[in-house]
């Protein structure tokens, strides 16, 4: 059933349908502003939407909570900005930045006296924790965009482009840190006119103005309550439940088995097929890590998901790892891990960092891993044979970080030769043909070059997984296209084939 793109917001009169199993492929509901049931329950299926509609008979309220996130590039005071949001303009300056993703919980009063929660994450501004954003920046969330008015060099499209196609347009408010007097005017009718999400853009020095971040945190305050699906009504056992993840986090506990999350749900009165629904709803809100589809991280919820994520974080910062361009051994991640609370979940971190496809194990060796993003830049030095290669070109309106790094993790089975992948490209090889994939981020192209008897068969392959690629980001815009082989396109560079296009 198809209700995409409508103002649908209650499915209760489909209810006796979905029961009666009268639709069988689900409800598309899709850009609707739906509050009953939740976006997030709706897109888990038929059954889901049943168990929802069963919990509410025990009586439900709103959970007045949200998901705040802080982006920007390194160094331009996001940190700055969420440590005042949690204590006050008082509050001493951080004086390192964030690796990785720091959570923290604010909470104030709204405006009919109940208490609101806001779940602010803080990410680290390294380029190599953009190819996380796509498993974090979740919808319904409002988003802070922090920028340095002292650099020239900020990516206001690239920031407000991966919202839009992550987040399904949740609300965005810009701060521009004007640090030492600084201040760039920006165009504020442009920016609300290409992304219909921008709410407002606010210029304050966050070191020295706190007139200014009062308004700033007033309007933060105003956006999460406005927000439709904090009003959404919660079942008073799943809340119950959420209270409990809750405690047991705040007294020190990081995961619990699935049989223990169970046991928790029982207690709450809530059926098996409640607590698989509750686990990836609360998954879905980050409120912790519940990986259903996956054998070995499915039977652990993991209750600090900063924790839990920083654990990857901490080999991709390993400097001993960056040495050596990627290439690590399982007993490197494993040494990494045990001198921290990780010694006992190197499995676990290891599948995690394979879930996010930010490594792949090496064929042919034996616990042999690769990162991507960590490989050389210089491209290295291959034998091709250009004029009789079978070409397909995609051409991005808008190119996510990581393509290629994810490109490389999930056919990495084509790779033979690691030292024929690079940062920006890699040969993959098939039986019968070899391809170079080349990323020319700034021109928002990734051209395939193939050559060899059996070509078709791969240039298929990897083109599948390609558009399986693009089509993980909602509403990506991209152009397939095959390039001319008369005389003067086979002639032309790279550069002069993209402006000839």
């Amino acid at each position: 059933m198809d209700c995409s793109e409508t103002q649908i917001s209650d499915l209760s009169p489909i209810l006796p349908l979905l029961k009666n199993k009268k639709i069988e492929n689900g409800v598309n509901v899709f850009d609707c502003p739906l509050t009953s049931p939740p976006l997030e329950i709706a897109n888990q299926g038929n059954e889901a939407i049943i168990t929802w509609f069963e919990s509410q008979k025990q009586g439900s309220k709103p959970l007045n909570e949200a998901k705040l996130l802080i982006l920007g590039e390194g160094g331009v005071g996001k940190t700055t900005l969420a440590e005042k949001i949690m204590h006050g303009f008082g509050r001493p300056l951080p004086s390192d930045s964030t690796h990785g993703i720091e959570i923290m919980t604010h909470t104030f009063q709204c405006h009919n006296e109940q208490e609101f929660k806001a779940n602010i994450w803080d990410f680290g501004g390294q380029e190599i924790y953009h190819s996380t954003h796509q498993f974090f920046l979740t919808k319904r969330s409002l988003y802070i965009l922090v920028d340095d008015a002292r650099k020239e060099d900020t990516r206001f499209d690239y920031w407000l482009q991966i919202v839009e196609l992550l987040s399904e347009r949740s609300p965005v408010i810009i701060v521009q840190n004007c640090k030492a007097g600084r201040q760039r005017d920006l165009d504020q009718t442009g920016l609300k006119a290409q992304f219909g999400n921008v709410k407002d853009v606010f210029y304050l020095d966050l070191s020295q103005d706190s007139t200014g971040f009062d308004e700033l945190l007033h309007r933060i305050h105003l956006e999460l309550q406005a927000m439709p699906h904090t009003r959404e009504p919660w079942a008073s056992n799943w809340i119950s439940v959420r209270a409990t993840c809750e405690q047991l986090r705040q007294t020190g506990e990081k995961r619990i088995s699935y049989e223990r999350f169970e046991a928790i749900c029982a207690e709450s009165n809530i059926q098996p097929d409640g607590v698989r629904v509750l686990g990836r709803y609360l998954h879905d809100l980050g409120v912790v890590l519940y990986f259903h589809d996956d054998p070995l991280l499915r039977r652990t919820v993991f209750l600090d998901n900063q924790w839990m994520v920083n654990g990857v974080y901490e080999v991709l910062d390993d400097t001993k790892i960056k040495e050596k361009q990627g290439r690590f051994h399982r007993q490197d991640a494993a040494d990494i891990w045990e001198k921290s609370d990780y010694r006992n979940l190197h499995d676990e971190l290891l599948q995690l960092m394979m879930k996010f496809e930010l490594c792949y194990p090496i064929p042919d060796t034996v616990d042999q891993y690769l990162v991507p993003h960590l490989l050389p830049a210089s491209t290295p030095k291959l034998e091709w044979d250009e004029k009789n290669s079978l070409q397909l070109h995609y051409r991005y309106k808008f190119m996510p970080k990581g393509l290629l790094s994810r490109l490389i993790v999930r056919l990495h089975r084509f790779v033979k030769n690691t030292e024929q992948a690079w940062r920006t490209g890699v040969v993959f090889e098939r039986v019968g043909a070899r391809m170079r994939v080349v990323e020319t981020y700034g021109e928002k192209y990734l051209r395939l070059h193939c050559i060899g008897a059996q070509s078709r068969e791969l240039v298929t392959i990897v083109s599948d997984e390609i558009d399986r690629l693009n089509g993980s980001y909602q509403g990506l815009k991209v152009e397939k296209l095959v390039p001319c082989n008369c005389n003067t396109c086979q002639h032309l560079t790279a550069s002069e084939y993209s402006s000839f296009l």
